[in-house]
């Protein structure tokens, strides 16, 4: 079981994976589109629960990164290993004068992975990734397992869907037990999440 202290480290660890942002505030809401989902206040993402009869916490978050703007949506809850959390995100891709997007399936992909998560795996045991298409549009699937610098086995499960415009993110992670135990339930969840991008793309 994840100590209190582990859990607050975790956590601010996962947060440097975004990168370096400014201009962030968050923002709590129960406001509904329809009985069975929660929009964002600015319409981007709409998110279900992911599991019916469990207590899950959901969080609006809003930043201003280099070249995008970030809305991001967070669903999270503790079992007796640890904090699992459900994350989409949609970064919203700034013009800069030249054509098409800055990012591809191939260039995120491509990423160094074990750096982009050493902040929370420092050692990493299990990474895998590669295309596919997901919902529809190509995107890049990577998996993650590792020890954290707690000693903590986690796990990472995350889809990278690039569309013109946008980089969108569909993503799990907690303990690898917890997360694996939870598979069907996660991509169930993944499933119904909708981006108003995607709607428009």
């Amino acid at each position: 079981m994840l100590s209190q202290e582990g859990n607050v480290t975790w956590s601010l660890a996962w947060a440097v994976v975004v990168g370096m942002l400014v201009a962030h505030y968050v923002l709590e809401s129960n406001a509904a589109v329809d009985p069975r989902y929660f929009s964002t206040s600015n319409g981007r993402i709409a998110t279900p629960s992911p599991e019916a009869g469990r207590a899950w916490r959901r969080v609006e978050d809003y930043r201003e990164g280099d070249g995008f703007t970030l809305t991001e949506v967070k669903w999270s809850t503790t079992y007796k290993e640890g904090q699992v959390f459900l994350y989409a995100k949609d970064y919203a891709l700034r013009r800069t004068g030249t054509p098409g997007s800055p990012e591809t399936v191939a260039s995120v992909c491509g990423r160094d992975w074990r750096a982009y998560y050493h902040s929370v795996l420092p050692t990493v045991l299990l990474l895998d990734n590669a295309q596919d298409v997901y919902l529809g549009h190509q995107s890049c699937h990577v998996t993650a397992e590792g020890t954290s610098a707690e000693g903590i086995s986690l796990r990472l499960d995350e889809h990278y869907i690039v569309i013109p415009g946008h980089v969108l993110l569909l993503s799990a992670a907690g303990p690898t037990t917890r997360i694996l135990f939870l598979a069907q339930t996660i991509d169930s969840w993944f499933g119904r999440v909708r981006f108003k991008a995607i709607a428009r793309s």
